[in-house]
């Protein structure tokens, strides 16, 4: 199909969410926005065409790594996401080739990881970063065993699964912006490039609910630092839609959030029993009935 047999909304849509990017202070770069199956080159040549800011696309066709490339050579601030872990610990044996297509060819690449605690990662904090740590660790070792000094960035993305709600993600709570708070500042002691997840929501449409979700997160990100996140702005519930009105919305949100607001968190104490969890779980997850999960609900997560 080409770009031309696409619905014009479609294309409109990508063209001005990449314009209100470009115009907009509070928004630091770009993602690939409206995910186009077969249609690399076409989402790519769009953003860039409209967004002078740094993006991050996606690409596993010879034809998309190839416009990645020339794209990383003339523009730079490009770089292309992947996912080559399914959590926990499992490798997307499919992603492999293309991941080590634009490792070879030098194009910086980000590597995204996203246990879900009490579902396919464990159930405490800690130990719930320390997996998304290792998933993500991964794939930038393996990138730098390949093509030494390539420019990897950590997108590890620990979530939480709404036991309440049948073990669906929750992206509203407060602790989730916690931990992917917890991670960057991982990275940051060890001096590795970072991009986390906060400032989401649990709901399915923009309303009242998704805007105090957000200003939680706004706060909490203003009040402590960090490097970047995403899914920041238009994304909704599960980030499986994207709304530009709550786009436009949460821009302003986001400017009229001060530190202050951040809501008040307890943070949990180290649990040693979670690495154990971990190793005995391994690859095959059994989190959902897990005793240290079982022994963690109504202690983790609360918020």
């Amino acid at each position: 199909m080409k770009l031309a047999q696409f619905p014009k909304s479609l294309i409109l849509n990508r063209v001005k969410i990449a314009k209100i990017v470009n115009q907009t202070d509070v928004i630091a770069f770009m993602a690939r926005g409206v995910l186009v199956p077969q249609q690399e080159v076409q989402v790519m040549d769009t953003i860039i065409e409209y967004c002078d800011k740094p993006v991050y696309a996606a690409a596993v066709t010879d034809e998309g790594i190839a416009r990645a490339k020339k794209i990383h050579e003339t523009r730079g601030n490009f770089t292309i996401q992947f996912s080559i872990i399914n959590s926990p610990l499992n490798i997307i044996s499919s992603m492999i080739p293309p991941f080590l297509s634009c490792v070879r060819q030098g194009i910086p690449i980000y590597v995204s990881t996203m246990p879900m605690a009490g579902l396919s990662g464990p159930y405490s904090m800690s130990s719930l970063i320390t997996l998304t740590h290792a998933e993500a660790l991964f794939g930038i070792t393996l990138a730098q065993v390949v093509n030494p000094g390539i420019m990897v960035v950590h997108a590890g993305l620990p979530s939480i699964a709404s036991i309440k709600n049948n073990y669906a993600v929750d992206l509203g709570l407060v602790s989730f912006n916690i931990a992917n708070l917890l991670m960057e500042k991982v990275n940051k002691r060890l001096n590795l490039p970072s991009i986390q997840t906060a400032c989401t929501t649990s709901q399915e449409k923009p309303n009242q609910k998704a805007e105090h979700e957000a200003i939680d997160g706004y706060a909490l990100m203003k009040k402590y630092g960090f490097h970047q996140m995403r899914h920041s702005f238009g994304f909704l519930k599960e980030l499986i839609s994207f709304s530009i009105a709550k786009l436009e919305r949460h821009i302003v949100l986001c400017r009229e959030t001060g530190p202050e607001q951040a809501p008040e968190y307890n943070l949990e104490s180290y649990d040693p029993e979670g690495l154990e969890a971990i190793m005995r779980n391994g690859s095959h997850a059994n989190y959902m009935r897990a005793d240290h999960t079982l022994k963690n609900i109504g202690k983790s997560f609360l918020y």
